[in-house]
């Protein structure tokens, strides 16, 4: 009679202890734990089909393989035992680093940020009212048990002898590392890139494949799905959890039933020197060149400039006239701006005695410089090219000059330029404004446009919506000089016309205002932020594209993040205070709606 073949143990499900020892019974189950994680993962996402948990899982497996290279190249052995499986499928002769410890602690690293990153934000109370406050005992209380549940396996391995205290040290140190590793890739990387494309695929529609990742918390969401009883409430929840709020039109677009309901003044800011510091104000006079608090303190009249380069030499040739550039007799410079040189940002310019003529130039260590301000001297007079306009101002001297290029390290020497009254630019010939300039409209150094609304509800709207560890971004970072509370988020958009004020000041709009990488420097620190917030989260829920830009040669056509509008005068020069109403007086008939999910002209490439 033939024998019957040889019999062996499959290792991952197989844990031997000495049977008359209760507690090495309960080690053997502990050691079990990377199988019962293995199919909790696997029913969770099949289950739920999330894209989420679904990574978690590829983590798993690609650690458990890098588990198997380490221990071929270290080959330490593992403690002398008596166990009778050494030939048993998937058991390693080799224990450094355990393979169980570096299992369960890339868990910890993975899971235990998500558990502290994704907390419940006001923005989602409304819906998430049931999970309340005891969400935050729930997630102390779940990352307590899976720490104590780590530790345990770590222990119940060497009480079995399975491995020495070294080889389960080890493992949960490369677990941990590599799990948190896995966890900012996927926060970095995979969410805001792959997840919008996995979805976008109609066989992720087919199988129902979804990313929760916009459910800050997803045990209060969960739960108010499963208690409510109100139809529409179900039927909003059940929406969201496919969609996502943030991924609906509507909710980063004004509420068009509050469009014609006033609005209040909540702040002034006047930014002297381009670039530099504003001046919070309780009230300024409205011009058509720009907003006036008193005869010196004018918004944007002063720019930080260098000797233009070639390159823009080139385009202001393109660009104007040949009169305008072939006049030599003044010298030809550039504003440089916080895009290039964030420092800038912490220069602060003040005005503290009119009658003496002078601004205040001070940095963030507290020296200062007076600068009286030129602005007659035909000696002083330089030309500046701003958005390939060529416009006139007057040289403030090389005191103030030096003192620039030694505070920003500038290889080129710098000098302070003012813009008086009679030089202001016409917009007309600037590129940025294709058609929309009229050629009675003037500007200073700003950029676009003489006034910026934005509401601070906006402002307080995309701070909901960036992600947890992200600083909150003032308001005052947009550079906007009127600040406004409104009925709603992104009530701007909505204004064709605007009156402030007792005076009845007009204000025009003249197009939605595109960020670029200005806001993500810090304001108080000088300091670009790493993450590019907000814009990275402006382009995600604010993009769309110029309506008045047709040329698809132009730099400016294309995908732009959105958030505040520009403006010009319209008529009535006045003064407008904090505290003034802002009255509608006419509303676009196409008011900007955002391009979100698939539709988002940024596609995968946020940068």
């Amino acid at each position: 009679m033939t024998p019957p073949p040889p019999l062996t143990s499959f290792s991952l499900t197989h844990v031997q202890y000495n049977a008359n020892d209760k507690l090495g019974f309960l080690a053997a189950g502990l050691s079990l734990a990377p199988v019962f994680l293995i199919v909790a993962y696997v029913t969770a996402t099949l289950a739920r089909r999330d894209l989420y948990l679904f990574t978690g899982l590829v983590g798993q497996i690609l650690n458990t393989i890098l588990n198997v290279v380490i221990k071929r190249i270290i080959r330490q052995p593992r403690p002398i035992l008596n166990h009778s499986i050494p030939d048993a499928v998937g058991f390693s002769p080799h224990g450094m680093p355990s393979n169980h410890s570096q299992f369960v602690f890339f868990f910890v690293g993975f899971w235990l940020p998500w558990i502290f990153t994704n907390r419940n934000n006001i923005s989602r109370t409304r819906i998430t009212s049931n999970g309340g406050s005891g969400c935050v005992c729930y997630r102390y209380l779940a990352a307590f048990v899976i720490v104590v549940c780590a530790f345990a396996v770590l222990a119940a391995r060497v009480y079995l002898n399975y491995h020495t205290i070294a080889q389960v040290g080890v493992g949960a140190v490369v677990g941990i590392l590599v799990g948190s590793v896995w966890h900012w890739v996927t926060c970095t990387w995979i969410v805001p890139i792959v997840f919008p494309w996995v979805t976008s695929l109609s066989i992720a529609s087919s199988l129902g494949i979804t990313d929760l990742t916009h459910i800050q918390d997803i045990v209060a969401f969960e739960h108010a799905i499963a208690t409510t009883t109100d139809p529409d409430t179900w039927q909003e929840l059940l929406k969201w959890r496919q969609e996502g709020e943030p991924l609906t039109s509507a909710s980063f677009s004004p509420n068009q039933n509050v469009l014609l309901k006033p609005s209040i003044v909540k702040q002034l800011f006047i930014f002297p020197i381009k670039s530099c510091s504003g001046i919070s104000i309780q009230q300024a006079q409205v011009t058509p060149s720009g907003l006036k608090a008193s005869h010196r303190n004018v918004d944007r009249a002063w720019a930080i400039v260098r000797s233009i380069t070639k390159e823009s030499l080139t385009r202001a040739v393109l660009y104007q006239n040949e009169s305008a550039t072939t006049n030599t007799k003044s010298s030809l410079y550039e504003p440089i701006t916080i895009r290039t040189d964030p420092k800038m940002v912490l220069i602060q310019p003040s005005f503290e005695n009119e009658d003496s003529g002078e601004m205040r130039i001070t940095l963030p260590d507290g020296t200062f410089i007076k600068a009286p301000v030129l602005t007659k001297s035909t000696e002083s007079l330089s030309r500046v090219l701003v958005w390939n306009t060529i416009c006139a101002g007057h040289d403030q001297g090389d005191a103030v000059g030096d003192f620039l290029t030694k505070y920003l390290n500038s290889s080129k020497p710098l000098r302070l330029i003012h813009m008086g009254d009679d030089d202001a630019r016409a917009l007309q010939p600037c590129a940025k404004y294709g058609t929309l300039a009229t050629k009675d409209m003037i500007s200073r150094f700003s950029d676009w446009s003489t006034y910026n609304i934005l509401s601070q509800q906006s402002v307080d709207k995309i701070n909901d919506h960036l992600p947890n560890d992200t600083f909150k971004i003032d308001s005052e970072t947009y550079r906007s000089n009127i600040l406004i509370d409104s009925p709603c988020a992104f009530w701007e958009d909505g204004l064709e016309v605007c009156s402030i004020g007792i005076d009845g000041v007009n204000i025009v709009f003249s197009k939605n205002c595109g960020r670029c990488i200005l806001p993500t420097i810090n304001i108080h620190t000088g300091i670009r932020s790493k993450d590019l917030e907000p814009l990275k989260t402006l382009r995600k829920y604010r993009a769309g594209h110029y309506s008045h830009i047709r040329d698809t040669t132009s730099p400016f056509f294309g995908p732009q993040p959105f958030l505040g509008i520009n403006c010009n005068f319209g008529k009535n020069e006045g003064t407008i205070r904090v505290g003034d109403v802002v009255q509608p007086l006419e509303i676009r008939e196409e008011i900007f709606q955002p391009m979100l999910g698939s539709k988002n002209p940024f596609g995968k490439k946020y940068f």
